[in-house]
């Protein structure tokens, strides 16, 4: 079954900077029917402007919001209807955006600059260079050509990999941030 997903891109106070314009750019190499939703507060108006210029040069097909802050009772909701994370992202350090994406089952696409990303390599989303552009389509692509059965273990991946964490397995939070 083809999907059309919707991606969200990080949530929380780093959604506009810097993986806004990463997202946009991630999201102009994939299929028609692609959807980034871009939630969060606007922190740089400059910087938003820069994402708006991105959003609007998207190839036909592929669209992309902001959909603005997001109240804390709200998050699951978010999730549950996004088929991934998109986080691009030059840096980050725990990132709750992240542990929130693997919490309800939202497979996150990550760069490889956070410690997230042995735990990802799991099987619970994606790991990619910033700089391989090409990777990022293939696995936006990924989601979209999934079937619906490979969608749902993804996601049972990511929720199993967020209970070990959070299910009193100290040494594999430790270890996260080991790599």
């Amino acid at each position: 079954m083809r999907r059309c997903p919707r991606v969200e891109s990080a949530m929380g106070r780093r959604a506009m900077a810097p993986a806004g314009m990463g997202s946009a750019g991630a999201v102009a190499g994939a299929p028609p029917g692609t959807h980034l939703s871009i939630v969060g507060p606007i922190d740089d108006a400059a910087y938003w402007s820069k994402c708006r210029d991105m959003i609007d040069a998207l190839p036909a097909g592929v669209s992309a919001s902001y959909d603005g802050e997001v109240a804390p009772s709200d998050v699951a909701s978010v999730y549950a209807g996004a088929h991934a994370l998109l986080l691009p992202t030059l840096g980050e350090n725990h990132s709750f955006v992240i542990e929130d994406a693997l919490r309800f089952g939202c497979p996150p696409l990550i760069s490889d600059r956070t410690p997230w990303s042995a735990i990802v390599q799991q099987g619970a989303g994606y790991v990619i260079p910033l700089s391989e552009t090409g990777r990022w389509h293939a696995a936006i692509r990924a989601l979209n050509e999934m079937n619906d059965a490979d969608w749902m273990e993804l996601r049972r991946r990511s929720i199993a990999i967020f209970q070990t964490l959070s299910g009193g397995r100290v040494e594999d939070y430790f270890e996260l941030f080991r790599t």
